[in-house]
């Protein structure tokens, strides 16, 4: 299979690919040609049980490792991928349209520093640290992990949002059930490899693919004990809600698109710079420019109304194609279905 594109109809559980009870694939395709890239199998709610079982299975032998062979192994997965950072880059840029430039740094870069950086905050800390009570005496301090993390990714950084969640909890003793977005899903085939390189044992790091049924499932499943999310502020609501009503811990990095609002009186040289620096990433972190307000409170005019104002710099999408070759700059603002949200439903080709 190419590491770059291809199709699994299994799911990663228990350290090896299990078939799904489930015939539905996820179709990904290329934003900038709008051709297929692969296909792979969506999760059942029995599949995430088997994920979740898996996962708690592993967790005593794991957490019972001492910090420091818990961090000679995050080094052998940094290795591994590392040693497949060309690959990555590829990979996340044919399905989400990220310019080589950046993933190189970012998506190809980013995960081994990660996991380099928290296996060494863990590699020499002790487990027991024992204080002053405050009436008197001893305390023991005992660090434990926290059992097994949902992890739920985005799809503009799916690697590096996945590591920054999937680092930290393997390195202090957890274990992970992780949901890459249905629109980046085969890099996680890459995940699968450097983990098997690694040697990391079985159940620890398990990967199920699907749609907001399948994180749901994940969110309120009783075998988790903590939830990190990345995504939308009403995806992150619901999930607040789910976890609220269970105790139960959870992280969220929820977004919006940093909406930039710019005054008539302002100079055009910040607007470039705003809007050149925000669409960076074309349209994975990007601050659309919505609107032109005055400072006598007047209503704001659309972007659209007096795009005449910003001649000259990269507001709205530019031009689509296959350009990733020589592609530094902006390119399309991302998958289909995410374009159509930020436009609001309404797709405008300003090349």
């Amino acid at each position: 299979m190419d590491s770059v594109t291809g199709t699994r109809h299994h799911l990663f559980i228990d350290g090896k690919w299990t078939p799904s009870d489930r015939t539905e694939l996820i179709h990904v395709v290329n934003p900038s040609t709008e051709v297929g890239l692969g296909t792979v199998t969506v999760a059942t709610q029995s599949d995430v049980d088997r994920a979740v079982e898996a996962a708690r299975r592993a967790l005593g032998p794991w957490s019972s490792l001492t910090n420091a062979e818990r961090a000679e192994a995050l080094e052998r997965v940094a290795d591994a991928l590392e040693k497949r950072g060309s690959e990555i880059a590829e990979s996340v840029s044919r399905q989400n349209g990220m310019p080589i430039a950046v993933l190189t740094g970012l998506e190809a870069g980013f995960p081994p520093l990660l996991l380099r950086y928290y296996a060494g905050l863990v590699a020499d800390q002790p487990t027991v640290t024992r204080r002053a009570g405050l009436l008197g005496g001893q305390i023991d301090f005992v660090r434990k992990p926290m059992g097994v993390v949902g992890v739920i990714v985005p799809w503009n950084f799916p690697q590096t949002l996945a590591w920054m969640k999937i680092a930290p909890a393997l390195a202090t003793g957890n274990v992970v059930v992780v949901e890459p977005s249905p629109e980046t899903v085969l890099d996680s085939l890459l995940i699968v490899d450097a983990l098997e390189e690694a040697g990391l044992p079985a159940g620890v790091a398990n990967i199920v693919f699907g749609d907001a049924e399948v994180g749901q499932a994940i969110v309120g499943h009783p075998g988790v004990d903590r939830v990190a999310f990345t995504g939308s502020t009403e995806v992150g609501r619901s999930i607040a809600q789910t976890c609220g009503q269970l105790l139960r811990p959870v992280s969220l990095e929820l977004g919006g698109k940093s909406a930039t609002v710019i005054l008539d009186d302002a100079d055009h040289r910040p607007r470039r710079g705003t809007t050149g620096h925000r669409g960076l990433r074309t349209g994975e972190h990007v601050s659309p420019v919505l609107g032109i307000g005055h400072r006598t409170g007047q209503p704001i005019a659309t972007a659209d109304a007096r795009r005449h104002q910003f001649r000259g710099c990269p507001v709205g999408s530019v031009r689509h194609g296959d350009r990733r070759p020589h592609l530094h700059g902006i390119d399309g603002v991302g998958c289909r279905r995410c374009r159509r949200r930020w436009r609001g439903g309404e797709h405008v080709n300003t090349a």
